[in-house]
């Protein structure tokens, strides 16, 4: 089987080809869809890493990536342009790249149940956010940066391990 030279092919992840069709059919299906929809949710897909072809789906407005097993989120993520809400929820992230903070159009973060341990130090970039939701992980300050985003009305930061403000 040769499958060179196909820019366009979209390959599931390994980490579904290990697993279920179902999982392998579904993923194809979600991200067919999400070209018309502009939303994607690969929830409680087992996702040890997030797929390369959803990183160049730069029309996608929402993207829910939760119940996975994510470790990390790729530089790469700043690609997502048009990204206005991006669901982290229930997975094994440590931290969020300051990479992430080129979304120019992030309205909302959700990425509560994770062990991140800060927030982007170059948080202010985030022009549009209104609502970040980082309960349950092991963030231990809140970056000065916080204070400079001009539409943020709600930080939740329950149950985390703050020392200072």
């Amino acid at each position: 089987l040769n499958l060179e030279q196909n820019d366009k092919l979209m390959v599931p992840p390994l980490d579904l080809v290990k697993g279920s069709s179902a999982h392998i059919l579904r993923f194809l299906r979600d991200v067919f869809e999400a070209r018309e929809t502009r939303t994607l949710a690969l929830r409680d897909m087992d996702l040890r890493e997030i797929p390369q072809v959803v990183l160049r789906m730069d029309m996608v407005h929402t993207l829910s990536l939760s119940d996975n097993t994510l470790r990390s989120v790729p530089v790469d993520i700043k690609q997502l342009t048009s990204l206005t809400y991006l669901e982290l929820d229930n997975n094994q992230l440590v931290l969020l790249p300051e990479d992430a903070t080129k979304m120019s159009n992030l309205t909302e973060l959700r990425c509560s149940n994770n062990q991140i341990k800060r927030l982007p130090e170059t948080c202010n970039r985030w022009i549009r956010v209104q609502r970040i939701i980082a309960q349950d992980n092991k963030i231990k300050a809140i970056p000065e940066g916080v204070c400079e985003m001009p539409h943020l009305t709600e930080l939740d930061l329950e149950n985390n391990k703050l020392v200072t403000l």
